[in-house]
């Protein structure tokens, strides 16, 4: 059992080692960091268990949640710990409502959210039903942790511009996560062939402020919302129109970010090989001689695999499994051959 000083970061499954990236870029943690992550159904959640180098905030966009962790150990919480928590939580001066999540079966959700929540009472921590102040913990096999929201992910820089939203938007951690993973640079040329609302452009945007941003999208209603959305873009240019025959000159682009269609909502298994061979072939086109890259998300791993094999320009040079709207992913990181 431990009560040192530690962050718990949550993020969304799969995006555990982009987000420790993250970190290590925004200089939270160093290389030597202790640092653990744990693996949920539907999230990943990293334990900074030693002191970091400054708090983890709001520069960091991939994180879902940076929490405060209180508490944390293994097995069952002691009394000595209740009592310390208890003063923690009194020292806030709020009323609090405890969210549980379990994975494993050494602890049972409602058995232990019923047993934390007596002790607290008996210590003089305050509880509503109603409260917007949550004590968070999560149990993962004979482990648990406990802590207080610091950051959620929709204070990040920037996304208060994002206004539109539409069914079946990429959530803006994924976007940030796939903006990061294309290194971009302050002289991009980014484009994304099937925009949407421009979610992955406005993320791109926030990690290279200096580029100049290009969205094409079939749906006008698509290119309507973007226009809402990336309305704080000094350098940004959407297109109604066709992502795999656009009127870009050739060799321009040095950032493509796509979240191909694929899913219930959009994609069709018997047309995308076709429709991805026909965006990669327009991204050779389109890409700098002096080279290029490319950060691709899809669930049809046998689509994307077909448009690639015949192609002599463009490779797959890793792949990164990631959970999208509950359906399991690849993000893709492409490269010119």
């Amino acid at each position: 059992m431990d009560d040192r000083s530690a962050w718990l970061i949550r993020c969304r499954a799969g995006l555990g080692s982009v987000a420790l990236d993250e970190l290590r870029f925004r200089k939270i943690i160093s290389k030597r960091s202790s640092v653990f992550t744990l693996k949920q159904r539907d999230h990943d959640l990293i334990l900074l268990a030693a002191r970091v180098e400054r708090p983890p905030s709001a520069i960091l966009r991939i994180p879902e949640q940076v929490l405060d962790c209180l508490a944390y150990g293994r097995y069952k919480i002691s009394n000595a710990q209740i009592a310390r928590l208890a003063n923690k939580l009194k020292a806030e001066q709020k009323r609090f409502r405890i969210a549980v999540t379990a994975a494993g079966t050494h602890f049972v959700r409602q058995d232990f959210e019923r047993y934390l929540e007596r002790e607290l009472r008996s210590h003089g921590v305050v509880f509503n039903e109603a409260s917007k102040d949550l004590l968070w913990v999560f149990c993962i096999d004979e482990a648990y942790y406990i802590g207080l929201e610091r950051f959620h992910a929709s204070q990040a820089p920037g996304r208060v511009y994002r206004v539109v939203e539409r069914p079946g938007s990429l959530p803006p951690t994924i976007a940030a996560a796939m903006a990061f993973l294309g290194i971009p640079g302050s002289q991009e040329v980014v484009l994304d062939p099937v925009c949407g609302s421009g979610t992955l452009l406005a993320e791109a945007f926030e990690y290279a402020g200096g580029g100049s941003f290009v969205g094409v999208d079939l749906d006008p209603e698509a290119i309507h919302a973007a226009q809402k959305n990336l309305a704080h873009i000094p350098q940004h240019k959407l297109v109604c129109g066709d992502g795999s025959r656009t009127d870009l000159p050739s060799h321009s682009v040095t950032l493509f970010l796509a979240n191909l269609p694929f899913g219930k909502q959009f994609g069709d298994k018997e047309t995308n090989a076709a429709l991805y061979g026909s965006i990669f072939s327009e991204m050779i086109r389109l890409g700098r001689c002096e080279g290029w890259r490319a950060v691709l998300l899809s669930s049809d791993t046998q689509a994307v695999n077909a448009a690639l094999s015949p192609l002599p320009g463009i490779k797959c040079r890793k792949s990164l499994r990631i959970k999208v709207r509950g359906e399991w992913a690849q993000i893709y990181l492409c490269v010119p051959t």
